[in-house]
């Protein structure tokens, strides 16, 4: 077989670069592989990827190198340029920084020099990427389904509790839900259609400001004690409330009162 005027020259190159030692445990299909492996056409398969909760990535593959279509145009005849490998395995564990996709270049990196492949063709590589993110996916949603099913309970719960925090949503004695009402414009609240409808009382929770206009620099009508009661005209100044107090209208801060009752009847416009 070594007669043959390409395996001569490829034989003397090795023999200069390993010495004859190394050529005399080698097979012929192993010599030619790895001589002429940048003629090779080399197919990877992967088998499985496993993550665990330290980080380790086991990847089990396999792949197929074949010589075969160039050794006939070299017209060397025979089906011994060819070598199937199953069940290998690449072990790595990424770093606290490092990403999914470092892992997979060290993958290829490691396969290359470990089966001496020259190179993958960049299809088949597309193919094996999108392979093993598939199944780093599936990995990962296996391991924290259950911390993503916390979350996605955790979030509207959340959401309920700054709603009732911050008044958007209200709980009556009778234990029923309300929003709050939309907040309207100035002009609007200044209407007399909205002087006429009392329907909310609210108590002070600290020491509260009367003023005469939706501005903390207006003058102070009078002051509210924490604990009084004050009736809301159903017109909202976000963060001003247009209220009344023992007969007096003006605005206080919507951040230093507290739902208290609901009440439904109307203010005579005598008393406005």
């Amino acid at each position: 077989c070594f007669d043959h005027p390409l395996l001569k020259v490829e034989l003397q190159q090795y023999l200069n670069t390993h010495g004859p030692k190394n050529l005399s445990t080698k097979t012929l299909n192993t010599f030619l592989l790895q001589a002429l492996k940048a003629h090779a056409t080399t197919q990877v398969t992967l088998a499985n990827v496993t993550v665990n909760r330290k980080r380790e990535y086991q990847i089990t593959y396999g792949y197929e190198k074949n010589l075969n279509e160039y050794v006939y145009l070299k017209s060397l005849e025979g089906n011994y340029a060819q070598k199937i490998k199953k069940d290998q395995s690449f072990t790595h564990r990424r770093g606290l920084f490092e990403t999914s996709a470092s892992v997979f270049n060290r993958f290829i990196s490691s396969l290359l020099e470990k089966h001496h492949i020259s190179q993958l063709a960049a299809e088949h590589l597309q193919q094996l990427r999108s392979q093993f993110f598939s199944q780093v996916a599936k990995q990962y949603l296996h391991l924290y389904a259950g911390q993503m099913l916390a979350l996605a309970c955790l979030v509207p719960l959340w959401v309920f509790t700054y709603a009732l925090a911050t008044q958007r949503l209200r709980i009556d004695h009778r234990w029923r839900f309300s929003s709050s009402p939309k907040y309207i414009s100035f002009e609007e609240a200044r209407s007399p259609k909205f002087d006429t409808v009392v329907t909310t009382y609210y108590r002070a929770s600290q020491t509260a400001n009367l003023r005469q206009n939706a501005s903390k620099d207006a003058p102070v009508l009078t002051t509210v004690p924490v604990g009084d009661e004050i009736i809301v005209l159903n017109q909202h100044l976000d963060p001003w409330i247009f209220v009344l107090y023992q007969g007096q209208k003006g605005y206080i801060s919507a951040r230093l009162i507290r739902y208290s009752r609901e009440e439904r009847f109307q203010i005579p416009k005598a008393q406005q």
